[in-house]
């Protein structure tokens, strides 16, 4: 497959995506919410900043960075096995994939641990 065609079968794929969560987002909506969202435009407009705040990963990954640490796992190999575990359980799909895990969300959440417990445990 060229990358050509794959972009636009990712496009095609993230415009029926973008579609399905404008209905339910309709779907799940007020009378009063559905009124206002039968102006496109402002439908539109909403969606995209909701599809926005959607496509960033605010998922609390504080035991997986304990264990990498506890372990002594490198960065990358600890992303690996969080993201495995995540496609395993479903939670990461070739549309969805809003909860893959980054190694610098990793390296930042194994700083807060260690800023906390340097806390608890300072003399």
């Amino acid at each position: 497959m060229t990358e050509r065609s794959m972009l636009e079968v990712l496009s095609r794929e993230f415009e029926e995506y973008e579609d399905i969560m404008e209905e339910s987002v309709k779907d799940y909506c007020s009378d009063e919410d559905k009124n206002y969202l039968s102006d496109e435009s402002e439908a539109s407009d909403d969606f995209v900043k909701m599809m926005e705040r959607a496509r960033h990963n605010t998922m609390d990954i504080i035991n997986i960075a304990m264990a990498s640490l506890r372990h002594h796992i490198w960065l990358k190999k600890t992303v690996e096995i969080a993201t495995a575990a995540l496609i395993d359980a479903g939670l990461v799909t070739q549309v969805d994939t809003t909860l893959v895990i980054d190694h610098n969300k990793v390296r930042r959440a194994q700083k807060r641990v260690m800023k906390e417990f340097d806390a608890k445990f300072e003399v």
